[in-house]
C-alpha cells in the first residue's frame, strides 16, 4: 500500500522541533503550520510538512472519536503500540503501529484504507491488542 501521507504522533514539544527544523531545513517545507484543529471525529493539535515528495502529517494530542466515544492518542500513552523512526535524522518520531491507523482510518470514515492496513496489521504489529493502546476519556 501507498499512502498518500505519513502520519507522526509527537509530544508538543517536539512538535515544535520539527517545525523549527522544516524552517531551517531547505529540503523540508511546510504545507500547513501547527495549529489546533477541531473536527467532528478528530481534535488535537496538526501541522503538515513535505520531506522530499511525502507529505508528513504531524499530530499532538490527538483525540478521535470512535465507536461513540473520544479516544485520547497521546504520544506517551501510544508509546508501546508504535514504531520509531528519525525524521531529518535528528528527531526521534514514532509511528503508530498499522492497528492504531485502521482504528483511525475507520473513524474518518476511510473504509478501503482501514481494511487494507488491517490487513497489513495481521503481519506487522506491534505486540500489543488494540485496547491495550486506546485510551477513552
Amino acid at each position: 500500500m501507498r499512502p498518500n501521507d505519513i502520519d507522526v504522533l509527537v509530544s508538543r514539544s517536539d512538535a515544535e522541533k520539527i517545525i523549527k527544523v522544516a524552517r531551517e531545513e531547505s529540503s523540508l517545507r511546510i504545507v500547513s503550520p501547527m495549529e489546533y484543529r477541531e473536527g467532528d471525529n478528530i481534535r488535537g493539535l496538526y501541522g503538515r510538512i513535505l520531506v522530499d515528495t511525502v507529505n508528513v502529517d504531524i499530530l499532538a494530542d490527538v483525540k478521535l472519536r470512535y465507536r461513540g466515544k473520544w479516544l485520547h492518542l497521546t504520544y506517551e500513552n501510544l508509546i508501546p503500540c508504535t514504531i520509531e523512526v528519525a525524521l531529518a535524522d535528528e528527531i526521534p518520531v514514532r509511528v503508530p503501529c498499522p492497528e492504531i491507523q485502521a482504528a483511525a482510518d475507520e473513524a474518518l470514515g476511510r473504509a478501503e484504507r482501514a481494511r487494507v492496513l488491517k490487513k497489513l496489521a495481521a503481519r506487522h504489529t506491534c505486540g500489543k491488542e488494540l485496547h491495550q493502546c486506546l485510551i477513552t476519556r
